[in-house]
């Protein structure tokens, strides 16, 4: 199993690829450890991540209540693909 949660975002950045590289790098460490499932935790306020997860795959699998900062986050997981066994 693995797990990040991002904390800060700079709106500048957005729709430059910039995440999807990250996302895809960080997913395919874990898949190489044998990792099959990723999570992730998402502001349920944030509804730039939030999109942005769902277009990877993520599914939202259930919700924290008052988890950090007294704010509500979606609690997303991702199925990933394992490395070629041959």
């Amino acid at each position: 199993m693995a797990a990040f949660e991002v904390t800060t975002e700079v709106p500048a950045m957005r729709e430059q690829g910039i995440g999807s590289l990250l996302l895809s790098k960080i997913e395919g460490r874990a898949s190489a450890t044998g990792c099959h499932k990723f999570y992730v935790l998402v502001q349920t306020k944030n509804e730039p991540a939030l999109r942005f997860f769902q277009r990877a795959g993520y599914l939202t699998e259930g919700v924290l209540r008052r988890h950090w900062s007294g704010a509500d986050f979606y609690f997303m997981s991702h199925f990933l693909e394992q490395p070629d066994a041959t």
